[in-house]
């Protein structure tokens, strides 16, 4: 590498621009994390006019600069994994991207930016290790969601990809303009489902607020106080979902759960019952009556709806 850089300094001094420009590029393809290549051949662009690409290489050789003198600038390795995934030089790029990621592992946007080295080199595992990594750290963001559904889809798992998708898409709902409520109750419910409750219960008011008469929100919001304890509200909105929705099992399973914890058993155990026979399938309907007949002493048939809930409980795959 120095032979090369000392020949094409040379011819640049000599004003034989194209020749130094083609040896200090094939020195820069040789040997792509050695700043001096790059700082001359961003001068020898400058010169020509090629302004961006001149300063884009002059870039680089100062982020390299940068992280030779300290070892811990994430921010600076994650810059320079970005300049060369612009460049297509994907290999390069993961390499930054992983020492910025030794020194900040929390950052979700470098992992994102490494699963997409990753799709683009073609290392599709690797690629959803990545994306995932970043999910768990910004589970509210679309973006690694969207890109774990196009790498599920490359590798042919397209259960999950689908599955993917569709939290992507909740979550740019979020975000942007929501159409419906329905969108909106999505939304909440994936919010509340990755514990930031916060955000989910600001959100809620928010909608209730534009959609007064949406049943999803109202069931959400029944939920929401029920978590709170605040049962006798609970039951005041629930009722009002279930008289409008007689064949929603929902409602009546957090009706059951309500009731019960106000001490009214018979209506505890009416709405339990119902919620059974609504959603026949369903393992929560099933836990939920269990619980309300053993809090009332009906061991052999809180018996029975736990294994009936047993046997319905959904697998790993299922969840």
């Amino acid at each position: 590498p120095e032979l090369l850089k000392i020949m094409g300094v040379s011819y640049k001094n000599i004003g034989a621009d194209k020749k130094a420009r083609d040896l200090l590029r094939a020195g820069m393809e040789r040997w792509p994390r050695d700043p001096d290549f790059y700082l001359h051949l961003g001068s020898l662009e400058i010169k020509a006019g090629n302004k961006e690409e001149g300063e884009r290489l002059n870039n680089i050789a100062r982020m390299m600069s940068r992280i030779e003198s300290d070892p811990t600038d994430a921010d600076a390795r994650a810059d320079l994994g970005r300049l060369f995934f612009g460049r297509g030089m994907f290999s390069d790029a993961a390499e930054y991207l992983r020492q910025a990621l030794s020194v900040a592992g929390s950052r979700a946007d470098i992992w994102t930016l490494l699963g997409e080295c990753y799709t683009k080199a073609g290392q599709y595992p690797a690629a959803v290790d990545a994306f995932k990594q970043a999910t768990r750290l910004e589970a509210a963001d679309p973006r690694p969601h969207r890109a774990l559904a196009q790498v599920f889809q490359l590798l042919g798992r397209f259960d999950e990809s689908r599955a993917a998708k569709e939290v992507a898409g909740v979550l740019e709902g979020g975000q942007g303009e929501l159409k419906d409520a329905s969108q909106g109750a999505r939304y909440v419910k994936y919010l509340l489902s990755i514990g930031k409750t916060e955000d989910a219960e600001t959100s809620l008011n928010e909608m209730l607020d534009r959609w007064p008469d949406s049943l999803d929100l109202k069931v959400i919001l029944g939920r929401v106080l029920l978590k709170r304890n605040q049962n006798k509200d609970a039951v005041l909105v629930l009722k009002e979902v279930a008289q409008e929705k007689e064949k929603w099992a929902e409602p009546r399973i957090l009706l059951a759960m309500a009731y019960q914890r106000l001490g009214d058993k018979m209506s505890a155990l009416a709405e339990g019952q119902l919620a059974t026979r609504l959603a026949p399938k369903s393992h929560t309907a099933h836990k939920v009556l269990g619980d309300i007949l053993r809090e009332q002493g009906k061991f052999s048939m809180a018996e029975n709806a736990y294994e009936t809930a047993e046997h319905l409980k959904p697998t790993k795959k299922e969840k």
